[in-house]
């Protein structure tokens, strides 16, 4: 059977005559990616809004629907409007899962870029609580180890510090010897940063003997990390037997199934921030690494 054609579009897609089997949120979120494909932004953005008052779809569409009204407001710089459509769309994820708190870090990290720090902090709050509440401890230590280099990066060193304690607290708990070494890593070079030296000494030593023989990348990362701060103290004996760091090895940790996290190449002398896996971040002793799209983060030389 022919289907009529209407008389008029109002969706000013080539080919489209507001047919109502076009009107559901799959195909509204088709002609969203078509209209922004060709440069129309607030037709896209209209589109998955249209989308969004849709009665009777699935929880999880609409959840994708308002992520991808959230990047398209991200692009087009509406922070406020964003970051309301990521809270919209957390309150429909399951409560009491680890989902739900890999979700809010994952908006953390979207938002990241964005400027709007009190709303990332609001997210990485929300998914602790979720993922306390789920009983997930490596989500938990992902979550904090994020958190804490956000405050890194808004120069508040201490809090930065007191959260990688617990986070370092939270995977000695578990036994987990690369996230273990990670926090080493971070305190370490946080604490140099903040001019403490001598934690900064005995923290990266922790760190090399937990990752030596098991793991190589983080070991020789760390060594590069102690040889800094040893350079720094005036130990320039000492820090000639250790070689200059290159990368960190960020293994997968947990943040969320599909881990997103990238390592990060060393720098030396600039204070440029470099992009890090998210759920393995590591610092430069430059200055700390900011979040891609998401989880725990290490700094890294």
């Amino acid at each position: 059977m022919v289907r009529p054609r209407q008389s008029s579009c109002d969706t000013r897609i080539p080919g489209c005559r507001g047919c109502p089997w076009l009107r559901g949120p799959n195909s509204m979120m088709n002609r969203a990616v078509i209209a922004n494909d060709a440069g129309r932004a607030s037709d896209a953005i209209a589109f998955l809004e249209r989308a969004t008052t849709l009665r009777g779809v699935d929880r999880n569409i609409r959840i994708r629907v308002l992520e991808r009204l959230a990047d398209l407001e991200l692009h087009v710089a509406n922070i406020q409007s964003a970051a309301q459509h990521l809270s919209a769309a957390l309150k429909l994820a399951p409560r009491g899962t680890v989902s739900a708190a890999v979700k809010a870090g994952d908006y953390a990290h979207r938002l990241h870029d964005s400027g709007a720090i009190n709303e990332v902090r609001r997210f990485y709050d929300m998914g602790l609580r979720r993922a306390e509440a789920a009983g997930d401890p490596g989500t938990t230590y992902d979550l904090r180890s994020d958190r804490a280099l956000l405050l890194a990066d808004r120069g508040d060193g201490a809090h930065a510090l007191a959260e990688l304690e617990a986070s370092l607290e939270i995977a000695t708990k578990m036994r987990d010897r690369e996230r273990k070494v990670r926090a080493l890593h971070n305190i370490g070079e946080l604490a140099r940063r903040t001019g403490d030296m001598t934690r900064s000494l005995r923290t990266l030593r922790r760190a090399c003997t937990l990752a030596a023989g098991h793991l190589p990348e983080a070991h020789r990362s760390a060594s590069g990390l102690l040889a800094i701060t040893q350079l720094t103290m005036d130990r320039t004996a000492d820090a000639t037997d250790h070689p200059a760091p290159t990368e960190f090895e960020n293994a997968a940790s947990g943040h969320s199934s599909t881990n997103r996290s990238t390592a990060t190449t060393s720098q030396t002398a600039s204070t440029s921030p470099a992009t890090s896996k998210r759920n393995a971040r590591s610092s430069t002793p430059d200055g700390p690494t900011k979040p891609s799209t998401g989880g725990s983060r290490t700094t890294s030389t």
